[in-house]
């Protein structure tokens, strides 16, 4: 027997050290993939509708009209940003590694408190969206952000 009988035993099991990432990082790179992807959706979305409205003949008006209040347009753009929601709520979970739902909450409170303030300061283009569509941005952002930090929790465990 050659181990040294004082010292302590050696395990394959590593539950002390496990990665914990800096919160705050994390939740600032997940709000930047919120707010970014989303912007970027949006674009890709407005632009294949654009120029499918344009293939059946609209007008410049009509197809200004239509990105706003068409109801396919705004469902698309609820899917498109709600893929970043989750990806962001994912991204958050797995940076931080632990505390994951507490940290996912807290990214979706600020997210939600940005576009509070922001509809606030910038009033003219929130109004020009029908009612139902701000609601549902609302009340999807803050559940799929915490559905995508139940995902990495999911697939972790």
């Amino acid at each position: 027997m050659n181990e040294n009988i004082y010292s302590t035993p050696e395990s394959d099991i590593d539950i002390n050290n496990s990665y914990r990432g800096n919160p705050t990082k994390a939740i600032i790179i997940g709000l930047l993939i919120s707010i970014l992807g989303s912007i970027t959706g949006a674009i890709a979305v407005g632009i294949s509708f654009g120029i499918y409205w344009s293939t059946l003949g609209k007008s410049t008006e009509e197809i200004s009209y239509l990105s706003q209040f068409d109801t396919t347009i705004l469902i698309a753009y609820l899917l498109e940003s709600g893929l970043f929601s989750v990806w962001s709520g994912y991204y958050v979970a797995k940076k931080t590694n632990y505390n994951e739902y507490r940290h996912c909450i807290i990214m979706a409170i600020v997210g939600t408190l940005l576009g509070v303030a922001l509809m606030l300061a910038i009033p003219d283009s929130f109004s020009s969206q029908p009612l139902w569509y701000t609601i549902l941005s609302y009340i999807f952002y803050p559940l799929l952000v915490i559905y995508g930090g139940w995902l990495y929790v999911k697939y972790k465990s």
